[in-house]
């Protein structure tokens, strides 16, 4: 059940309220926890204890998910609560966006050394079970092309894909 299905039934309505709010792109506690109760009751129809209840507990939900993502960062070796509050600040909320970062860019941002840089990015990337991408060999070009054609052939009427297996290659290769 998704935050505006919850919070209609818990405060509101039920679909009623559901379709209201999301007539007007009310869906995330970040959407939510900006509003009046006013002006939630205006879009609703509820009471303003109702719509009360509910940005409150947008607000609520939206402090939650930002201490959780911290306390993530946090694990990251030399990712102290207040690194973790400039990484979000900067808008590097996950562990995997701090992996995906660029040495120098994270090292400007935090104001730290490039090598105090990359083993924060070397950290984050042991913590997200982050693996590096790596080019295609030739022959293995070679399988995954033959690969689609087998399965080209294969919604063909009348042509038979052809019998060589590649399981070998991926298996031991």
């Amino acid at each position: 059940m998704d935050f505006v299905t919850f919070l209609s039934r818990l405060y509101g309505n039920g679909e009623e309220t559901e379709q209201r709010l999301r007539s007007v792109g009310y869906t995330t506690p970040q959407s939510l926890s900006g509003l009046t109760p006013e002006k939630l009751s205006a879009v609703t129809g509820l009471s303003l204890s109702h719509s009360r209840c509910m940005t409150d507990y947008a607000r609520e939900e939206l402090e939650e998910e930002e201490e959780g993502a911290e306390n993530l960062l946090a694990g990251i070796e030399g990712v102290g609560e207040k690194r973790a509050r400039l990484l979000r600040k900067r808008g590097l909320a996950t562990v995997e966006a701090v992996a995906a970062a660029e040495e120098e860019n994270l090292a400007r941002m935090l104001k730290v050394p490039k090598p105090a840089a990359c083993r924060i990015i070397k950290s984050a990337r042991n913590l997200a079970g982050w693996v590096p991408g790596r080019g295609i060999t030739a022959e293995e070009a070679g399988v995954v092309a033959s690969e689609a054609l087998m399965e080209e052939s294969r919604g063909k009427k009348g042509v038979k894909a052809p019998s060589q297996s590649t399981d070998s290659f991926w298996r031991f290769g």
